[in-house]
Parts: structure tokens; sequence; C-alpha cells
């Protein structure tokens, strides 16, 4: 009797738990033709764009001048994260997708448009009397190889 008990809250939990999904991917949306740098700015709970959600992935809808402030909880970059994907979005919502740029491009592939420079920091800061808050960012650029040796839209304070 007690052993069946047992069974069935064991299989009670995994019915739970088994509900529960992880978001494992980030869907950057990022308006048709942009090209230039690109920065996610995590943690503002005040100000910040709300989260968006799409099955098992984050979205991030990228403003037109590049820079995006979100409500997403990111404290220390270190979400386990295991595949980002990045597109255009047009004024009808069609996607078409941005790759990542490789470590050698091709030269028939030099004026694509690709996702370069991805980086993942974060800065602390400090607020009295004791709090310290940690600012996650993420930057990347959206641009093509050729395009890279001419100067690029730097409108992304520091």
């Amino acid at each position: 009797m007690k052993v069946s008990i047992f069974i069935g809250m064991g299989l009670a939990f995994l019915i739970a738990i088994s509900g529960c999904t992880v978001n494992t991917k980030e869907i950057f949306l990022i308006p048709e033709g942009y090209r230039g740098k690109v920065k996610v700015s995590f943690n503002h709970h005040k100000d910040g764009a709300k989260q968006a959600f799409e099955p098992h992935a984050y979205v991030f809808h990228i403003p037109a001048d590049g820079i995006l402030r979100t409500a997403h909880v990111n404290d220390r970059c270190d979400n386990p994260i295991k595949e980002r994907l990045f597109y255009y979005i047009d004024a009808k919502g069609e996607r078409r997708l941005i790759p990542m740029a490789g470590k050698q491009i091709a030269p028939s592939e030099a004026k694509a448009v690709k996702i370069f420079d991805f980086k993942t920091d974060y800065v602390s800061k400090r607020y009295p009397p004791y709090n310290i808050l940690y600012e996650c960012y993420y930057t990347f650029i959206v641009n093509s190889y050729d395009n890279l040796k001419k100067p690029v839209k730097d409108s992304i304070p520091e």
C-alpha cells in the first residue's frame, strides 16, 4: 500500500515537471535593412521592454536605433543558451535569417549581410548603501564583410 502511494506520488511529480520548459534559444528580430552596431541591455525592470517569448525561445525586438533596453533578467550573462538566431523582420512580420559570420569569409559572400563580433559582458554598479547590481549586455554588428571596413553607425553609448 505504501509502495503504491509512493509510486503514485512519483508519477504525479514526473507529470508535473514534464510540462515545464526551458528556453534554450534567443531570437533577435532586427528591422529590415538595418546595418550597424546592436546593443541589448538587460535588467531594466522599471523602463525596459517587456519580455517576449516563443516556444523554447526568448525573443528580442531590436528597435530602429539598434539599442534595446529590456526588463529581461540576465544577471551576469550566464544563461545556458544553446542557440542564437538573428532575423531581419519587415513591416508584415516576415522574417529573413541573417547568418553568423564564420572565421573566414569566402569572396563570394563578402557582400552578404551577416552577424559579426557577438559579445556578452557586464558591468557592476554600486548603489548605496551596499547594493551591487550587474548590467549585462550583448553587442554585435549587422553588416557585410565589405562594409566592415567603412565607418559603421556608432550610436551606441558605452
